[in-house]
């Protein structure tokens, strides 16, 4: 059966239930958003990366390629954070065509009626070129560059000749017949995707994984994003090298990614620290409330795993998995 792949970003939260849900059926592989360019750090990179470990399953980070910024800081950045996390490989997401991100937020987000200014396509290039030169030379694992045929012939077709020569993952939706498939009509429906994505940019002679929706149809799952991986040696090239010790996020300690319910009566206070004040607390947890401890540590648990929020252990129970 080919093996099936999700990419997350800070968009995506996933529970320790759904989790173990796609693992049963099949999920193989993790790609994570690591950093938007070199203007931060994705904020649920340790959530992800320690979920991904949790479950023994190999993963690989991106970085979000911004053409208007330095392509050597970008990847000095991106480097620190691949020689924390051991990734088995790094991705370089290249799709940004707007020169401003301004113009970017009042027309996306603020929906308002803005006109993007569209970079050129020299600029793109020369700074998808000096990023990749930059980025093989420092790195010890495999280098994918990611992106789409609407992008590459739409606003930079030259990029083509250049990741031609590096494994490709290919962004090319397809429709699912169904809203929400058994395991079964699952696997049947991307063993019958076999040929490949119908759309590669024009002159691309390659690809290495496929972004095929950003809905994985299994039930009691959230929107999210599935790719494909074009068959087992491409898998054990990019995946195979995964390694390193399990990462507990903040710290070291104890059993992380465990699902506990409230068994305070009058409920449970969260700290900023366990070493604060019983009285110097930050709110309440209510009876029967479920929480996800992503650190353990001398009787206290973590219960945000991007923020400093304990709780006592004392009057938490552990749901079985």
């Amino acid at each position: 059966m080919r093996k099936w792949i999700i990419d997350l970003s800070t968009w995506q939260v996933l529970t320790p239930v759904q989790w173990a849900t796609m693992v049963a059926n099949g999920l193989s592989g993790v790609i994570i958003r690591a950093s938007q360019s070199n203007a931060f750090v994705d904020n649920r990179l340790d959530e992800h990366v320690g979920h991904a470990r949790f479950h023994n399953l190999p993963f690989g980070l991106y970085q979000w390629i911004d053409p208007t910024r330095s392509p050597s800081a970008q990847a000095d950045f991106f480097l620190a954070l691949v020689d924390k996390y051991q990734p088995a490989f790094t991705v370089a997401d290249f799709e940004q065509y707007w020169a401003s991100w301004a113009e970017w937020y009042n027309k996306v987000v603020l929906h308002q009626d803005v006109q993007l200014t569209v970079l050129r396509a020299g600029a793109i290039f020369t700074n998808a070129q000096a990023y990749i030169s930059y980025m093989v030379t420092r790195l010890k694992i495999p280098f994918v560059a990611y992106s789409g045929a609407w992008y590459i012939n739409g606003f930079c077709p030259q990029l083509v000749d250049l990741l031609n020569n590096y494994p490709y993952w290919n962004a090319s939706y397809v429709s699912w017949n169904k809203a929400s498939m058994t395991v079964a009509e699952f696997d049947a429906f991307i063993a019958n995707l076999a040929p490949g994505p119908t759309f590669l940019p024009r002159g691309g002679t390659r690809w290495d994984m496929w972004q095929i929706s950003s809905h994985l149809p299994l039930p009691g799952l959230p929107a999210l994003d599935i790719d494909l991986v074009k068959d087992d040696a491409v898998f054990n090239q990019l995946f195979g090298g995964q390694g390193g010790p399990p990462y507990n996020p903040g710290g070291n300690g104890g059993q992380v990614f465990k699902q506990y319910r409230v068994i305070a009566t009058l409920g449970l206070r969260v700290r900023s620290s366990p070493a604060v004040a019983p009285n110097n607390y930050l709110y309440t947890l209510k009876f029967g409330t479920i929480v996800v401890a992503y650190q353990v540590q001398n009787g206290w648990a973590r219960i945000k795993p991007d923020q400093q929020e304990w709780s006592s252990m004392q009057w938490l129970e552990e749901i079985a998995s």
